[in-house]
């Protein structure tokens, strides 16, 4: 129950969060590439948030990975 309950809240959490965070990076996207058309402003915006995205999996991945014990003599 406790876990469906944090599960629930960080749900609830990201949700609240992404149109902000999907609002700021369209306007990043806009002002960097100086794209007009809407659409391709959406696009590029969600793939900027794709490879933000991939890059923090692979580096929490990394970091969270389980290591070999370190052997003292």
């Amino acid at each position: 129950m406790r876990m469906f309950i944090i599960f629930t809240l960080g749900f609830t959490i990201a949700f609240s969060w992404r149109e902000t965070i999907f609002d700021l990076s369209e306007a990043f996207v806009k002002l960097v590439t100086k794209t007009t058309n809407p659409n391709a402003a959406s696009i590029e915006a969600s793939v900027f948030i794709t490879v933000i995205c991939a890059l923090l999996i692979f580096l929490t991945a990394r970091w969270l990975r389980d290591r070999p014990p370190i052997h003292r003599h």
